[in-house]
């Protein structure tokens, strides 16, 4: 952006002024304009976009400044990288070798494979898991670590309105301040996963114990438990 000329499109053109200075990590518009630069890179690159891993040896995804590249094997990996690499050169961006990471899907056990992969000028961490866009994706495929750091999150969260919960707002209110700002946390990107028994019964059992925090539990034949109508309240 730096060294550059902008115009403001409003009831017409303004006049051209330039830019002097870059964006910061947080400013709204950064994430449009890495998009912008990464799709003319992956254009330039020659790179398939259509169709999905299934149906081609390498499949990009990236989003900002985040970059997957997802392949059937280490050869296409290698190949997509190198050439994204090359391209995003020429737009002055550059690999971040050490946030960048790998990650082995098959059937030998990562101790017998190699901590670390050369690309290039590069060497690259093997890792088992690795987060993106605040997803935690393992080598087993096991979403039971995910849910476990979502509710971790949900503590997090509970905790820093427990003041308000804990206050004479009404039942109402504490159930909206719960499907707004709780139940979202863990609930984000919960379409792509692939649960197990275990992982449910984890997450409907802390969402019970949430519940309870902020209903309380009343007696019925002097046994503590939560009105069936209450709970209702939540769906």
């Amino acid at each position: 952006m730096v060294s550059t000329t902008c115009q403001v499109k409003s009831c017409g053109l303004s006049e051209s002024f330039e830019v002097e200075c870059g964006l910061i990590q947080s400013d709204p518009i950064a994430p449009l304009l890495f998009n912008i630069a990464l799709q003319a890179i992956t254009n330039r690159a020659g790179i398939n976009q259509e169709g999905t891993v299934f149906t081609k040896m390498a499949q990009v995804l990236a989003y900002a400044d985040v970059v997957v590249i997802i392949g059937r094997s280490l050869q296409s990996i290698r190949t997509a990288f190198e050439v994204m690499d090359v391209d995003a050169k020429r737009t002055d961006l550059h690999i971040n070798e050490e946030k960048t990471k790998i990650m082995l899907l098959g059937k030998k056990p990562l101790d017998q494979r190699q901590s670390r992969l050369v690309m290039g000028p590069y060497n690259f961490e093997v890792v088992r898991s690795s987060t993106y866009l605040g997803s935690i994706i393992n080598e087993n495929q096991d979403e039971e670590e995910e849910v476990k750091s979502r509710i971790v999150a949900i503590n997090r969260t509970y905790f820093s309105i427990v003041r308000l919960i804990k206050s004479r707002v009404s039942s109402t209110t504490k159930i909206t301040l719960y499907k707004t700002l709780i139940r979202p946390v863990v609930t984000y990107g919960g379409e792509t996963w692939t649960l197990s028994n275990k992982s449910i019964i984890l997450a409907d059992r802390f969402e019970r114990v949430i519940l309870r925090r902020i209903l309380r539990p009343v007696c019925e034949n002097d046994l503590g438990a939560l009105c069936d109508s209450r709970l209702n309240t939540t769906n």
